[in-house]
């Protein structure tokens, strides 16, 4: 059943892009991926990684402040999901924000590297770049629909 729900996951990943008018190469490659954030609460503290192996891709996972490991092996497909979920955060590159007007709430840090070099390091403490929320809830979402995949429960985080 995985193998089938991972060729359609594939037969989809090649044709939408060509159906919204993009090229496949348009998707970049993810070599290494990290995304963390930092709030309030030990729920609120959360990080999910990728690195690139010779054997495929690891996804670490790092919840309730680091109390909660889990290190699950990636197909490629799903990396290039992951890719075309985020879109293209290039304008996210270089953002290093402080509000140093709250003493608490969010902080996070994004380092995305690609195959062909290119890469994404942004980071901020109570400050944002667009559509940060949006991009946050979409990762959050897709690693824990990972986890879903290996019968892993997630708890009750939010």
């Amino acid at each position: 059943m995985k193998s089938l729900i991972a060729a359609l996951t594939l037969i989809l990943l090649m044709c939408c892009p060509i159906a919204l008018g993009m090229e496949p190469a348009d998707i970049g490659v993810i070599e290494s991926f990290f995304f963390s954030y930092r709030g309030e609460s030990a729920d609120a503290i959360c990080s999910y990684e990728i690195r690139r192996t010779d054997r495929g891709y690891l996804a670490d996972i790092s919840l309730l402040a680091g109390n909660r490991r889990i290190i699950l092996s990636m197909t490629g497909e799903e990396v290039t999901a992951l890719a075309e979920i985020l879109g293209d955060l290039s304008a996210w590159d270089g953002f290093s924000e402080d509000n140093p007007n709250m003493l608490d709430g969010e902080s996070f840090r994004l380092n995305i590297a690609y195959v062909d070099g290119v890469s994404v390091t942004a980071r901020g403490s109570n400050a944002f770049p667009e559509g940060y929320f949006k991009v946050k809830s979409a990762i959050r979402d897709f690693f824990f629909n990972l986890m879903d995949q290996y019968g892993i429960d997630d708890y009750a985080y939010d």
